[in-house]
């Protein structure tokens, strides 16, 4: 699957795009998110059948989500 991360602005910031599918963790190499324009984009390898997938973004030591999608 593709994660997106879209940046407005701000500090500098370096981090990890990825999923979570069936209670597991699924990251991209670390990606540096000072480069214009601010739209990153990475693919991440989840295990394929049913389930939600839930978009994650790693960076200053917290996870941050959006809602699960479900993949069937």
């Amino acid at each position: 699957m593709e994660v997106n991360y879209y940046r407005s602005g701000g500090k500098s910031l370096s981090g990890k795009l990825g999923a979570e599918k069936g209670g597991k963790n699924y990251w991209s190499g670390t990606v540096n998110m000072n480069t214009v324009p601010l739209h990153y984009a990475r693919l991440v390898t989840v295990p394929s059948g049913c389930g939600s997938v839930i978009g994650k973004m790693y960076a200053n030591d917290k996870t941050y989500t959006v809602p699960p999608k479900a993949s069937c």
